[in-house]
């Protein structure tokens, strides 16, 4: 809540090559304010305040998992974990090798609530969207278990998911042991 601690959002890419930025320059835009943590020249982690929905994120990007323990250490202070999926036209996959190593990583470590975020699906041609929808679906039921939720984001639909998924209650927490789909 805005009186309590932030809540902790990470926002994961599942591409190596796919760029966060107009992403987390969404959120940071839609925000009432923001601020950006110090030490941290590029805009991956900040504060960012939602007066109206009276809630206040801490945004952390996690570009690299070849640091596994750095990432590891990210990942467990998340309340929220969002997987970043982005529409590509001829875009096969929705996942990388890089992707798949950090979802294992995740995998042993257990998740909190996760959120994936379908976005830049405009970009694309609604025959390729919709089966990418499909797809990405399927993944995010597989790899994250059935609490887990894609959004074919906008901010406006990622923020109020999140908030629903990532209020403390337990309802959208994914935990290795839990979820027969995350110990195969």
């Amino acid at each position: 809540g805005r009186d309590g601690p932030p809540r902790v959002i990470m926002v994961l890419p599942l591409r190596s090559g796919l760029d966060p930025q107009p992403f987390l320059s969404a959120i940071h835009a839609a925000a009432t304010r923001a601020s950006t943590t110090r030490n941290n020249p590029v805009e991956d982690c900040f504060t960012a305040v939602f007066e109206n929905l009276k809630a206040r994120w801490h945004v952390t990007c996690c570009h690299s998992w070849a640091e596994p323990m750095e990432f590891l250490k990210c990942a467990a202070t998340a309340d929220v974990i969002v997987p970043l999926i982005a529409a590509e036209e001829g875009c096969e996959e929705v996942v990388d090798e890089d992707g798949l190593r950090a979802l294992a990583l995740l995998r042993a470590q257990g998740m909190p609530a996760v959120v994936a975020a379908l976005y830049n699906l405009q970009s694309i041609s609604p025959k390729h969207g919709a089966e990418l929808k499909r797809k990405a679906s399927r993944f995010v039921n597989d790899e994250f278990g059935e609490h887990a939720k894609l959004v074919p984001c906008t901010v406006t639909t990622c923020t109020a998911t999140i908030m629903e998924d990532g209020d403390g209650s337990g309802g959208g927490g994914v935990r290795a042991g839990k979820d027969s789909n995350l110990n195969r």
